[in-house]
């Protein structure tokens, strides 16, 4: 049995599409990206500053972003020897919270200094093969547990700080631009409940699914309808081979109602 749907008030609605702070009449604008936003050869995030230019012209009103942003699988990364450029061409050591906040923060910042009416917002969702978090799922938002290292820079500063007070310095109200969510999640944008997860959970349930005499094309959608019809955004045990999966944590991906979109 699907989980209830999210109920809504009409004068919410009403506020939520009509209301001068709010939609203003205009239409919601919701972007979805999903990583690795690197090539298999290089670490410049050419994908990610196409895409953002793009959004930086559109300007949708939420880009929801699931990671790996750091991708642990990519080939110059995963024998832990981290080697970037600086803007001075000098090749330097580098921790994987810089390789976030060199490609990630800083295109987010610059974004918003460029453009200082620029009111979109983003979601960002961790995955397990996000290098610099932990890879089990269910996951915590993204943390920056900084500590000291010299006068100039800190040990784990993912310096989404600095996107928050980009052209805005003298602001004392200001909303948030970037929200740090959990692995899975469920969020609420006006009056759209939307479910999230970047495990690869439709490939695990595929894999292990035994099928016959389907109407073409209804494959994928019918493995998603297990997500709702079962309330878990990972409706499958045991776990896929090689699934790191935290089982005292189950109740965190059920669903605590049924999404109007669902993004996996």
């Amino acid at each position: 049995v699907p989980p209830p749907s999210e109920k809504h008030r009409a004068c919410d609605l009403l506020e939520y599409q009509y209301g001068a702070e709010k939609q203003d009449g205009k239409p919601l604008s919701i972007v979805t990206l999903c990583g690795p936003f690197t090539t298999k050869d290089n670490l410049s995030y050419d994908p990610l500053q196409d895409i953002m230019f793009k959004i930086s012209t559109d300007k949708p009103d939420v880009v929801i972003m699931c990671g790996p942003f750091v991708d642990g699988r990519q080939p110059l990364l995963h024998d832990g020897v981290l080697t970037t450029v600086d803007e001075d061409g000098n090749e330097k050591k580098s921790t994987y919270e810089e390789i976030f906040y060199q490609n990630v923060s800083m295109l987010l910042e610059e974004m918003y200094l460029n453009d200082r009416t620029m009111k979109t917002q983003f979601v960002l969702v961790p995955s397990v093969e996000d290098a610099f978090v932990d890879s089990v799922y269910p996951q915590p938002p993204f943390v920056e547990n900084t500590m000291k290292r010299n006068h100039n820079h800190e040990y784990g500063d993912l310096g989404l700080h600095f996107v928050e007070s980009a052209g805005r310095e003298e602001e004392k109200k200001r909303s948030n631009r970037v929200h740090c969510v959990s692995n899975p999640c469920t969020l609420k944008i006006n009056e759209l409940t939307i479910g999230v997860t970047s495990s690869d959970v439709l490939f695990h349930i595929s894999s292990d699914e035994c099928n016959a005499n389907l109407t073409p094309g209804t494959r994928m959608t019918r493995i998603a309808q297990h997500l709702i019809q079962q309330r878990s955004y990972y409706p499958l045990f045991p776990a896929a081979k090689g699934a790191s999966l935290d089982l005292a944590k189950a109740d965190q991906w059920e669903m605590p109602c049924q999404p109007d979109i669902l993004i996996v």
